[in-house]
């Protein structure tokens, strides 16, 4: 009969977060169908089970740390932005937040709205489709993913679908500036010159020297609503 295999200090670090189904507390990876029927190699089901548990509310609670600590950054991102003295220091950090919306800490998802991203420098819009569609579906909670689809919409002549995902973006992030902007330039190409005004002043609530201040009559260059 052989032994266990033991354990070596700080294995659990190997854990891989991004499959829980795997136990990977051994040398190797076991596959999760396995690890029920190894209670004569390792330990009781009950012990593994409770294992399991305790790692799933782990990774939990870490996936909670980040997505708390990513909100941390953005809400003084928007603090700075609003404070901004000028347009140039105002698209430094406006430029920040873009980075803070496109690069989500899910390692899969961040990697996905990347090659968005490098296939709306192509105009690939085929692909961003099929990308971002696959998105919105498996991570329905992330803003910039509606966001960046209202965006292929809106580039492909979609207006109609794009205010829907810009709709979608808004009630996962008020502040999203972006959205604001890209619905106001819809509204005007559609010729609703109310609707334009009205979300151009909700973007420079939360940008005060957003690029589509231009759209309203009389707002000069440089003026703010400060």
């Amino acid at each position: 009969m052989k032994k266990p295999v033991p354990m070596k200090p700080g294995a659990f670090m190997k854990l891989d977060a991004g499959d829980a189904r795997n136990l990977c507390c051994l040398e190797n990876p076991v596959p999760f169908s396995k690890i029920m029927g190894m209670t004569k190699l390792l330990i009781p089901k009950a012990l593994v089970l409770r294992a399991l548990v305790l790692l799933s509310l782990l990774m939990g609670g870490s996936a909670w740390a980040s997505d708390s600590a990513h909100s941390t950054h953005l809400d003084a991102l928007f603090a700075q932005l609003k404070a901004a003295p000028n347009e140039q220091a105002a698209y430094e950090i406006e430029q920040k937040i873009w980075v803070a919306w496109t690069t989500p800490d899910d390692p899969e998802l961040a990697e996905l709205i990347s090659q968005v991203l490098a296939a709306r420098r192509t105009a690939n819009y085929t692909k961003a489709f099929a990308i971002l569609n696959d998105v919105v579906q498996r991570w329905s909670d992330y803003a910039e993913g509606w966001n960046q689809r209202a965006i292929i919409h809106f580039e492909t002549g979609g207006l109609e679908q794009s205010l829907s995902d810009i709709a979608k973006t808004l009630e996962r992030e008020p502040r999203h500036f972006g959205a604001l902007a890209g619905r106001a330039l819809i509204y005007q190409q559609q010729g609703n010159q109310p609707l334009t005004v009205e979300n151009v002043l909700a973007a420079m609530e939360h940008h005060p020297y957003v690029g589509v201040r231009g759209l309203i009559p009389g707002l000069m260059q440089g003026d703010t609503l400060n």
